[in-house]
């Protein structure tokens, strides 16, 4: 069975990978044990060669505007925050539901709430080593990325740090209204996401300059590990709400199902990106 679904993942690849690539691949997976990471992996390289399929020999560009998916992405999540947070009703049903399964249910809320405040701190130490990196460049040369760079980081991390403040104040300082471990455990699922989008921000803007290599390269791993982490936090939510399903109604499974469908797709894209620019800032680095 694995072994036909890592077959399945491959026509998920853009056409120009398949047409040089498939055929080797598809000999490789029928020769080996197939394995759940093996799937996994093939996966992320199928994301990887959607987002980059210009670097495929014979493929081309998709010139997709960053700032509109993003920004599309981040006012969905807004407007599914009142179905999917504020009906504490069915966050109280589906915890109390959750709860009767045993001593699961805990756990899993607290991995999810640690998941999601883990990865913003993450992404905000992504961006030291290019402000690093950008520093040492402004000691050395007179070349204006790097200053253009120090001075966009606040227009970054300032809005980041808000959206932080917001999460951190709901989740673990009780303002606004009483969402329970059900709903706290899922309001970094909304927050999180729009941390990170602002922060793919600086890369983005270093990426161009070759001097900023390193530091863009390094920021765009750390970033891209706390955009994979805020999607995987989604898993034990959707433990929850199964073990939870009698307390579920069917428009508040929607507005979750929603709200974490948008939050996942822009974690991948984030991180798409976020690799992208990496590639990006080497490619300009060989070049120079």
């Amino acid at each position: 069975m694995m072994r036909a679904l890592a077959v399945g993942v491959l026509r998920l690849y853009p056409r120009a990978w398949r047409r040089r690539y498939e055929e080797e691949v598809r000999e490789l997976v029928e020769a080996r044990p197939v394995r759940l990471r093996t799937v996994a992996d093939l996966l992320a390289g199928a994301f990887d060669a959607r987002i980059n399929r210009d670097l495929i020999p014979g493929g081309s560009a998709v010139r997709t505007p960053r700032a509109a998916v993003l920004i599309v992405g981040g006012i969905t999540l807004t407007h599914l925050w009142n179905p999917g947070i504020r009906q504490v009703a069915s966050l109280e049903a589906t915890w109390s539901h959750a709860l009767e399964h045993g001593p699961v249910a805990e756990p899993l809320a607290v991995v999810s709430t640690t998941v999601f405040t883990t990865a913003p701190v993450i992404a905000v130490l992504a961006m030291l080593p290019l402000l690093a990196n950008a520093v040492r460049v402004i000691r050395r040369s007179e070349r204006s990325a790097p200053f253009e760079v120090i001075a966009f980081a606040p227009l970054c991390l300032v809005p980041a740090a808000l959206f932080g403040w917001l999460y951190v104040s709901m989740v673990f300082l009780g303002s606004g209204f009483p969402m329970g471990a059900f709903g706290n455990a899922m309001t970094g699922g909304f927050f999180v996401p729009m941390m990170l989008a602002f922060l793919l921000a600086l890369p983005s803007k270093a990426a161009g300059d070759p001097m900023l290599a390193p530091g863009v390269r390094a920021a765009g791993r750390l970033l891209a590990v706390a955009a994979g982490a805020t999607a995987l936090a989604w898993l034990p939510i959707a433990v929850l709400m199964l073990m939870g399903a009698e307390g579920v109604t069917a428009s508040f499974a929607a507005a979750v199902a929603a709200s974490a469908a948008v939050s996942v797709a822009m974690s991948a894209f984030i991180a798409g990106r976020a690799l992208g620019h990496g590639r990006q800032a080497v490619r300009h680095l060989a070049h120079a």
